[in-house]
């Protein structure tokens, strides 16, 4: 069943990385419009780290430190930045 939850952490996170990539440039990924009140950004930054926080500390046992109102706070950051956390998640999938 590990293998299985494994497989499909990793096709998300990938789709996840597919969807930042997808941005027509950096400021995208922080742009908000109407009602939506967390940019793409932030939804990256919140799921990069609620997988991290699972698979490293619930999943592994790690005692990793998850700073969650950072995901909803941080604005602008580099898109790099945000396929690094994905790419981190991806890495501790590998792992558990």
């Amino acid at each position: 069943m590990l293998d299985d939850l494994i497989t499909l952490f990793e096709r998300d996170l990938n789709k996840l990385r597919d969807e930042v990539l997808a941005y027509p440039d950096e400021a995208a990924c922080w742009r908000v419009t109407g009602h939506i009140a967390n940019p793409g950004g932030t939804l990256a930054l919140h799921l990069a780290g609620a997988f991290q926080h699972f698979i490293g500390v619930v999943l592994g046992g790690g005692d990793s430190v998850r700073d969650r109102p950072l995901e909803f706070t941080a604005r602008d950051l580099p898109r790099a930045e945000l396929l690094t956390g994905i790419a981190a998640a991806v890495l501790g999938a590998q792992h558990a």
